[in-house]
């Protein structure tokens, strides 16, 4: 996650960003086709250097990896080049409604269930009140965003707080991308009870049915 004090304030987020002429190539570097496209938005930026590219390259393959064999990977790729298209926007207004919707597709898929949304991203947390706290003022900011069309000096500091909470989710589903059948069984795993007494109690009322229902 990366903070700017001042200035900037539109100027995309992301620091790795298509350049101004694009062509497509084959996997050995060799040309697909005549075609070269042309980015509109592009804005100049200075070459970016990894302080560990090793790192990067290791967990570019796991995630991949993880991603191809995951039976939900389709989910998790395209939410991802979401967040990615986001933070190639220079207007900090959009480029957080965008990312919003990037986090939505993977949380609440399909619908727009606010409340489900945080319950589920908060069960990631052992601290999850300051987490509902943080996540209930982006949710008021998005929907005064849509709603009424208001803008405010806030949005960049706002994109890089879910900026945060999408790659916490984000690598939370790689790891646990061969347990789940399923991004609705995630959901639904997320949807539990984040209080160990419930639960407990839950888990001896499904055992109870399970008896009962048993021949």
């Amino acid at each position: 996650m990366q903070i700017n004090l001042g200035g900037n304030a539109y100027k995309p987020i992301n620091v790795i960003r298509m350049g101004s002429i694009q062509s497509l190539h084959k996997y050995d570097g060799s040309e697909a086709c005549d075609a070269i496209w042309y980015e509109p938005s592009y804005r100049e930026s200075a070459i970016h250097k990894f302080n560990k590219p090793e790192i990067v390259k290791k967990n570019l393959r796991y995630a991949t990896r993880r991603i191809k064999l995951s039976k939900f990977g389709k989910d998790i790729a395209e939410s991802l080049i979401r967040y990615a298209r986001a933070l190639d926007d220079p207007d900090p207004n959009t480029a957080f409604l965008r990312l919003w919707g990037a986090f939505e597709s993977l949380l609440t898929p399909g619908r727009a269930d606010y409340d489900a949304l945080v319950n589920r991203f908060c069960f990631l947390f052992q601290d999850s009140n300051y987490h509902r706290q943080v996540l209930m003022h982006l949710r008021e900011y998005r929907n005064a965003s849509v709603h009424a069309g208001q803008e405010t000096d806030q949005a960049r500091t706002n994109c890089f707080l879910l900026q945060n909470y999408y790659r916490h989710l984000f690598w939370f589903l790689i790891a646990q991308s061969l347990s789940f059948a399923t991004l609705a069984e995630v959901n639904e795993f997320l949807s539990m009870p984040d209080d160990l007494y419930l639960l407990k109690k839950q888990r001896q009322l499904i055992d109870k049915a399970i008896k009962y229902l048993s021949p």
